[in-house]
């Protein structure tokens, strides 16, 4: 019987865990729905990520995991939403310990094998950090969209809907996003129909808008090229905070700065014009899975952590 670890990536969206031996063999992946507490509630964001775990154990005996790590942004070992999910897998038979650990660490991780480095989560929010023996020494950003997360997904969709609004009512530029805008809210093209249509949703519905801010981007649009300018400056900025050493590995991840992103493009020419060189992933899974396995097994080399990261077929 093979020994074998367990990293979890435990998003707002979804949830990705992935099982892998001692020699970084990945066994299984699988996944599940939102995990963060924050968003849907302790009860099912731990079921949710148990839901994750059993997919992985599956066809492995869970006597065999060694350790499991998961990267959670809201959620920690003395939480409720911490209690259910050690008790579920305690519960299954798994008897290695269970660390839950910030996302930036596992997504860091999940793009070099260095302890040591800088990482940026630009998804619904906006956080940066700086990890140091692959622990996070220092984070900024990540306040939350009352407070700031400026260049994330949900400060794209406010300024999209701050535009559209000063488009109705004169005060702005004329813009596509306005008509983009009211269509996805089914609402007439004045000032009060679309104020009043917008806070009938939730706040978090904003970061919903992101994509279509880039999209318009793309296709030219000078309110939205403004935005999507802003929000990478907003993003180098945050890193910038941190003074990263050259040389050290900045690792980025979420969809604000997924492929093709146009905030992506701008962000890796500011960074490079700091002399940094950053690396986009898109899950925090391997990494967490990578920190497990260095709980079990510590000198687990460079070779191990590139069959981990490898694309899947």
């Amino acid at each position: 019987m093979d020994e074998t670890v367990i990293g979890v990536d435990v998003g707002g969206s979804n949830t990705r865990a992935m099982l892998a031996t001692l020699d970084g063999e990945v066994r299984a992946v699988a996944g599940a729905g939102a995990g963060n507490p924050v968003s849907v509630g302790a009860a099912e964001a731990a079921r949710n990520v148990l839901d994750a775990c059993f997919g992985v154990l599956e066809n492995e005996p869970a006597a065999a995991v060694r350790a499991v790590a998961m990267g959670c942004a809201g959620g920690s070992a003395s939480s409720e939403f911490g209690r259910l999910v050690l008790g579920g897998l305690a519960d299954a038979g798994v008897r290695g310990p269970v660390e839950l650990r910030p996302d930036l660490e596992a997504a860091f991780s999940s793009g070099t094998a260095e302890p040591d480095g800088y990482g940026l989560i630009a998804g619904t929010g906006a956080t940066g950090g700086q990890v140091k023996g692959n622990r996070l020494l220092r984070c900024v950003g990540g306040a939350g969209w009352l407070l700031g997360d400026e260049g994330g997904g949900f400060w794209l969709g406010r300024e999209a809907v701050r535009a559209a609004v000063a488009d109705t009512d004169g005060s702005g530029p004329t813009t596509k996003l306005t008509d983009q805008i009211i269509g996805v809210l089914d609402c007439t093209r004045e000032r009060d129909p679309l104020l009043n249509a917008v806070y009938e949703r939730p706040p978090i519905w904003l970061a919903s808008l992101a994509p279509i801010v880039t999209a318009a981007a793309v296709c030219g649009d000078p309110v939205s090229l403004s935005i999507v300018d802003n929000a990478a400056r907003a993003l180098a900025l945050l890193l910038e905070s941190l003074h990263p050493e050259t040389g050290q590995p900045v690792v980025l991840i979420g969809g604000v700065v997924s492929a093709g992103s146009p905030v992506a493009d701008r962000l890796a020419v500011r960074l490079a014009a700091a002399g940094l060189v950053s690396t986009l992933v898109q899950s925090g899974a391997p990494g967490a899975t990578w920190l497990a396995l260095l709980e079990a097994r510590p000198d687990a080399g460079a070779d191990v952590h590139a069959r981990l990261v490898a694309p899947r077929t």
